[in-house]
């Protein structure tokens, strides 16, 4: 579980352009997070007697932040430019839905673990960083 938590706070490093400009980028990943664990420890019992809202909450929270056409486009790399743009469009739209799934299955299973926020790293350009986490 650790792992697929740890997976999830590094999806929040594809965010979208608009986001991005907006705040620091640790400052998003940690706000989105405490924001999604907030919503998870005040709905626990609603979630328990309907699980799918989990899926909900992923969409509300989390997934505006995320954009989706760029991590489709780097997971396709070559491929990406040969699909037409009706393939790209459900490409990201498959690979949203499967990471909305897997990532809301590990957040059902989280318990009060602790977050550490380290420092971002970016590159030369600043056009991408990397905010880790460590998750105890």
């Amino acid at each position: 579980m650790k792992r697929l938590l740890v997976v999830f706070w590094v999806v929040l490093g594809f965010l979208s352009a608009p986001v991005f400009a907006a705040k620091e980028p640790q400052v998003l990943v940690k706000e989105t997070s405490q924001l999604m664990l907030a919503k998870l420890k005040q709905e626990k019992e609603l979630l328990k007697a309907e699980p799918n809202r989990i899926y909900e909450l992923v969409n509300c929270i989390v997934i505006p932040h995320v954009d989706f056409e760029y991590m489709s486009h780097m997971v396709l790399a070559k491929y990406w430019r040969t699909a037409s743009a009706t393939q790209r469009q459900a490409f990201a739209e498959e690979f949203k839905h499967l990471l909305v799934r897997t990532y809301a299955t590990s957040l059902k299973e989280y318990s009060d673990q602790e977050i550490t926020y380290l420092p971002f790293r970016s590159r030369g350009d600043k056009a991408q960083v990397t905010v880790k986490t460590e998750i105890e």
